[in-house]
């Protein structure tokens, strides 16, 4: 290897230091797009469930009250029938 002189050095340091911030920078930019991205796909994911639990609650409510009705009626013409009414 040649010899260089002190203000060689500093410049082949500065280049160096300079590269290796650039590597930094567009790692941290890369890593702060995929957390953005991960953000966004979460944020669907709990929206979509969010709505199908609705569905299957206001589903479930519907499925409910219909037995019931039904219990209820069914349970009232037998109350009629041994009453006499």
């Amino acid at each position: 290897m040649f010899a260089q002189t002190a203000g060689q050095d500093m410049k082949s340091a500065g280049h160096d230091m300079k590269s290796a911030a650039k590597d930094t920078g567009h790692d941290v930019k890369s890593a702060a797009k995929d957390t953005g991205h991960a953000a966004r796909d979460t944020g669907r994911a709990t929206k979509a469930t969010a709505k199908d639990t609705g569905h299957a609650t206001r589903k479930t409510a519907h499925t409910v009250k219909s037995k019931t009705r039904h219990a209820v009626h069914k349970g009232s013409s037998a109350v009629a029938r041994k009453t006499g009414d």
